[in-house]
């Protein structure tokens, strides 16, 4: 069996790939009897009739992108198990979708910085300084 434990999750703002929702997270990995992995990962999720689906892509892993035929293999795998079928059109948007925000999951900081930035925005936000409205700063008046 495989224990996932997030940390932290910055939600990414995808642009219409239906239906997905895009999260980056520290996570750490335990399966039977082997040292557990810690490591951010990109996290894919899609809710349809009830029941959630979601893949796991390892920022150790998203050198693949580099070859596109890797790239490619992992749309697949991750189309394949959140829509439980591969079509051209999905493969394509998940490649997109998979290099825009390659770069992102590789600056991802570690779970200590990230518990820190989100205090800090926390402060601001109480302070006021900063205003946002669904995401978009409407006043940053620090």
């Amino acid at each position: 069996m495989i224990h996932v434990q997030y940390g932290v999750l910055k939600e990414l703002h995808v642009r219409d790939k239906f239906g997905v929702r895009a999260m980056i997270a520290n996570v750490t990995i335990r399966e039977n009897g082997q040292e557990p992995v810690d490591d951010a990962a990109l996290i894919l999720a899609r809710r349809s009739f009830g029941v959630g689906r979601s893949h796991l892509i390892l920022r150790q892993n998203m050198h693949a992108v580099l070859d596109t035929q890797e790239l490619l293999q992992m749309a697949f795998d991750a189309v394949q198990r959140l829509f439980g079928s591969v079509d051209k059109d999905n493969l394509h948007k998940m490649a997109d979708l998979l290099l825009d925000y390659t770069d992102e999951l590789v600056m991802h900081p570690p779970e200590d910085q990230m518990k820190l930035w989100k205090q800090q925005q926390k402060l601001i936000e109480q302070s006021q300084a900063l205003i946002t409205v669904n995401d978009e700063v409407i006043l940053d008046a620090r």
